[in-house]
């Protein structure tokens, strides 16, 4: 088991990825140590099924997507495996409500933008002036022609790929003045 904990640090200590994240003023490298300290977390629960590594595993997750949205997949899929992993004494009510209220406590730095917002900072980036806005900036709908909270129905996907010609001599900007957003 040292064998492969050196391994894994050594691998991560020379990973070009990691470094070139490291030096960019963004929220990459946080992403990435949450989501290590998750997983380690998350391993530890798997050798002894003590529930405050599920609990603190759940608090992880949620802190590692309150600074990155692209964490959900390695959220999606460790809850997979912890929901397939887990026997009858897991669903109790009080269990899952302490799960989830670690999950929540660790979106609550959240919180800090609409509390930040009110006092109308000269600069308030997002806008957030309200609920809808505060909304909206969790949806992240402003970053994607999507975005997480747009309004795209399994009708529109189906009707796009079944009309073959509906992409064809139309740019990204066209596409994106018909999606409601």
């Amino acid at each position: 088991k040292y064998i492969a904990s050196a391994f894994a640090g050594i691998l991560l200590g020379i990973s070009h990825l990691f470094w070139l994240y490291s030096i960019i003023p963004e929220v990459y490298s946080l992403s990435i140590f949450l989501n290590i300290v998750m997983l380690y977390v998350y391993i530890k629960w798997l050798n002894n099924h003590t529930q405050k590594y599920l609990y603190t595993t759940a608090l992880f997750a949620g802190l590692s997507l309150s600074v990155h949205y692209i964490n959900i997949v390695t959220i999606l899929i460790l809850g997979l495996f912890i929901l397939f992993q887990q026997k009858n004494e897991f669903y109790t009510m009080r269990n899952l409500s302490r799960i989830f209220g670690s999950f929540l406590l660790g979106l609550s730095p959240a919180l800090a933008i609409p509390i930040a917002a009110s006092f109308h900072p000269y600069s308030n980036w997002g806008g957030i002036d309200g609920l809808t806005s505060f909304i909206s900036f969790l949806f992240r709908t402003d970053y994607s022609i999507t975005g997480l909270g747009a309004s795209f129905t399994m009708r529109r996907i189906i009707s796009d790929v079944v009309n073959p010609g509906f992409f064809e001599g139309r740019s990204i900007l066209e596409l994106s003045k018909n999606l409601k957003v």
